[in-house]
């Protein structure tokens, strides 16, 4: 009896995980669809997803839609921002390339310069929304710089979540499976292997080192002065 209720209850939960995860992936799709809100939809799938764990899959839509608009603001600046580079480096790259010479140096140099921008813009994206769901006090530089530094003092997490991005976009192709599951389900993995770092990091308390330093460097620019 006992057996059949654990099962039973380990169905159940199954069955509800599915269900947010797919209402999760459809709500990602239709708020990606204008480029500008792609990252505000993603941000509020890892909020959404996050929060299952401390108080289960209930009331999906409300907390999908309450985390949307919680962090909209400094996750709509940071893809802005983000964009923005992205556009900047891509332009260039066209201009040296059609303006330039194969063999001009200047031509080389600036080609490979926006392209080594493009590699960095792809790293600072990585781990951005994580940090803005799980460090909600940083700034946008804050949040910007420390991306930059988990990136690469936490490698296997990002590559973690570079795999995972992959398979959400290579998973078009499964267009039918992508429409429930292509999003949410990454997301998950990327939660659950990502977990470790973040705990650490919230175990030291950097938001607390960060403002810290903040403070040290308002002290020594008023003394400079």
């Amino acid at each position: 009896m006992d057996f059949e209720k654990r099962a039973n209850s380990k169905a159940s939960r199954f069955f509800e995980w599915l269900f947010a995860i797919v209402i999760i992936n459809l709500f990602s799709i239709v708020f990606s669809i204008f480029i500008i809100t792609l990252l505000p939809a993603v941000v509020a799938s890892y909020a959404t997803i996050s929060d299952f764990k401390e108080h289960g899959t209930h009331r999906v839509i409300r907390r999908y839609f309450s985390n949307f608009w919680k962090y909209i603001e400094k996750s709509f600046l940071t893809g802005i921002l983000l964009i923005v580079i992205l556009v900047v480096a891509v332009f260039s790259m066209s201009f040296y390339r059609n303006h330039f010479d194969v063999d001009n140096v200047v031509g080389q140099i600036g080609y490979w310069i926006m392209l080594i921008v493009l590699f960095v813009l792809l790293l600072l994206s990585l781990h951005i929304p994580l940090l803005i769901v799980k460090f909600p006090k940083f700034t946008i530089m804050d949040t910007i710089k420390m991306s930059m530094f988990i990136c690469f003092r936490y490698i296997l997490s990002t590559i973690t979540i570079l795999v995972c991005d992959i398979v959400m976009i290579v998973g078009v192709l499964a267009l039918p499976i992508w429409v429930f599951i292509g999003i949410s389900l990454p997301i998950v993995v990327v939660l659950k292997f990502t977990e470790p770092t973040y705990y650490y990091l919230k175990k030291i308390d950097i938001e607390g080192i960060i403002e810290k330093s903040k403070e040290i460097e308002n002290e020594e620019d008023d003394f400079r002065d």
